[in-house]
């Protein structure tokens, strides 16, 4: 028996002929020549999915017993309420997705406060040390002497204007597939099941190094270097292995007492990113590169109660990048655009300790994403990305006075569609 269909990329696939590719009395049954299925239950949810893969585009023959993504004979065990069909040769769709999300993702990494100077304005410290000078005592005849205990000491700050510092970090995310129904494609209620995004896992190991000048009290500048390996596990579907590297510059401003008692901060970064790209699907191997551009506007303030630092703080995000053809977006490049804000409240305690001070710091903050539609590629839908986030940070520094300083961060970002866990640690040396 032959099973004749049309699997052009992502287009509805028509199955006909499908005499024995389901067999269950119990939960399915099937009219012979007809190629419908029908089942017990109306559920939509807990389907069988049965994946035709390894096939290209155009018109093409799948018997039962021979041929690329042959069909076979699947016997039900238990659970199942619907079957779906989901036809395979177009799972470059999927590819493009996961890339693109993915993408997106390792910007963000990448990035995250580059040297861990957010979370040190969140504890509101200074790069400065106060130092106590004796004041000069005067005699009778109004000369100056030498210091004299009677003398008022004198309060100076000494300044570290200048800080290198090195990071690493490790982001582990995940992301649940994503699929739509497709009428016209046999099984189920309201059609097929077709795949627009796969379930995807990956790693990214990275790290940054830069440098860090304090203009004055109020203003700094910084710039980093960043590069990260990222592999993307796509399941059934294939693989991904991504080389980057990013520049980073960035600008920082802190004033004390701005509302109030309260302190004011803001920061502002933009980050090149390029991107090189190995992708594996079905045995088909491809190559690309793409790159990214990122903006980022962090303000906060910073209230004391007692030993506490506290205060709200608010992020806009914008990532803009372009991924160049590849061996599955059908000749077409990718266009990626991420648009978020970000609204938090978070705590700090600083403690002093000998010649540092020790500083755990707590955050929660909610995201939305104003672009959760990844779009489309040569009119095939690339499904879409968690339009609200959770965001759940905590992290311990110690800074010593103009010296060192180190600084263990997490993250977590906690959606419907997908999850991410951030480690990084950031250790800096100021002079």
């Amino acid at each position: 028996m032959s099973y004749p269909f049309t699997s052009a990329l992502q287009n509805t696939p028509v199955i006909s002929g499908f005499d024995g590719g389901l067999v269950n009395s119990e939960y399915a049954s099937y009219t012979p020549g007809s190629g419908t299925i029908t089942t017990t239950q109306n559920g939509v949810d807990d389907w069988l999915i049965v994946t035709i893969s390894g096939i290209g585009r155009g018109d093409h023959t799948v018997t039962a017993d021979s041929g690329p993504g042959q069909l076979t004979e699947w016997t039900l065990d238990g659970g199942i309420t619907d079957v779906g069909i989901i036809v395979g040769g177009g799972l470059d769709g999927p590819v493009t997705s996961s890339v693109a999300s993915s993408t997106i993702g390792l910007t963000r990494s990448m990035t995250r406060d580059v040297g861990n100077r957010l979370f040190r304005m969140r504890t509101g410290i200074r790069p400065e040390t106060p130092q106590a000078v004796a004041a000069p005592s005067y005699s009778a005849k109004g000369g100056a002497k030498g210091g004299s205990a009677k003398g008022t000491d004198i309060v100076t700050y000494k300044t570290c204007p200048w800080e290198v510092y090195g990071q690493i970090y490790y982001t582990h995310d995940d992301q649940d597939a994503q699929f739509t129904r497709t009428p016209g494609v046999v099984g189920g209620p309201n059609g097929g099941l077709l795949m627009l995004h796969p379930g995807t896992k990956s790693e990214i190991f990275g790290g940054n190094v830069g440098i860090d000048y304090e203009i004055n009290k109020n203003w700094a500048v910084g710039f980093a270097v960043s590069a990260a390996k990222t592999d993307i596990d796509l399941g059934s579907v294939g693989d991904v292995d991504v080389d980057s590297w990013a520049l980073i510059p960035y600008v920082s401003y802190y004033q004390p007492s701005v509302f109030g008692s309260a302190d004011f901060y803001a920061d502002l970064m933009y980050a090149y990113g390029d991107h090189d790209y190995d992708l594996s699907s079905g045995g088909v191997f491809g190559s690309t590169d793409g790159n990214t551009h990122q903006l980022e506007f962090t303000t906060g303030l910073n209230f004391r109660n007692g030993g506490l630092v506290h205060g709200p703080y608010g992020v806009v995000r914008w990532i803009d990048g372009e991924i160049d053809a590849h061996a599955f977006s059908g000749g077409f490049d990718t266009d990626l655009e991420s648009v978020a804000t970000q609204l938090g409240y978070q705590v700090s305690y600083p403690v002093s300790m000998g010649s540092g001070t020790l500083v755990p710091q707590a955050r929660v903050a909610w995201e939305h994403e104003f672009e959760g539609d990844l779009g489309t590629v040569g009119g095939v839908t690339l499904g879409e990305v968690d339009e609200d986030i959770a965001v759940l940070g905590t992290g311990i520094g110690y800074y010593l006075s103009c010296g060192w300083n180190v600084v263990l961060d997490y993250e977590a970002r906690l959606g419907s569609e997908s999850q991410s866990h951030y480690v990084g640690l950031k250790a800096g040396y100021e002079f």
